[in-house]
């Protein structure tokens, strides 16, 4: 459980998660926006993990929260990571990494990950992070489309401003 004002063991978890994945990272997230979890992510790509991500399409998702996290699709596609936008709000915060799944009320932005009260539960168990990815993630990619980057001059620089604020939101 995340508590404010310093005890943060729920952020510390997705991110020693991501960090931590050797195979696979799989994550379904409506809000996206800590720029180090962001990075972590590009991170395991680049070293070789599949890295799959399922977030809400722009018609679903919280237009400012969906801007900022558009911002680094360039960046995360460019290192291996499959974007695949859900054709409804994905509401899921879910997070597999190879044999471990955590599932909880985090989102991955800085109002969950360092101010709010957040709960989640961590399974150590390769039976249960499979059944997850089968049960929440594949049906998920199934409906889904790739994500694509932002084009145009306006849309990319309204994304840069909105990513480079989003610790605000």
């Amino acid at each position: 459980m995340n508590w404010p004002r310093g005890w943060l063991p729920l952020t510390d978890a997705a991110r020693a998660l991501i960090e931590g994945a050797t195979r696979r990272l799989d994550l379904t997230n409506p809000y996206i926006g800590d720029p180090g979890l962001i990075r972590a992510i590009s991170d395991a790509a680049r070293r070789g993990v599949s890295v799959r991500m399922v977030v809400s399409d722009e018609a679903h998702g919280n237009g400012v929260a969906y801007s900022a996290f558009k911002h680094h699709y360039d960046a995360l596609l460019d290192a291996g990571v499959e974007i695949w936008e859900y054709p409804a709000l994905v509401h899921a915060k879910v997070i597999v990494s190879d044999d471990r799944a955590l599932v909880g009320t985090l989102n991955l932005d800085a109002w969950a990950m360092y101010r709010n009260p957040e709960l989640g539960l961590l399974f150590d168990d390769a039976t249960i992070a499979d059944r997850v990815t089968m049960t929440l993630i594949e049906p998920d990619i199934a409906v889904s489309v790739p994500g694509k980057p932002t084009r145009g001059g306006f849309a990319r620089a309204r994304n840069r401003v909105l990513a480079r604020a989003s610790y605000l939101f």
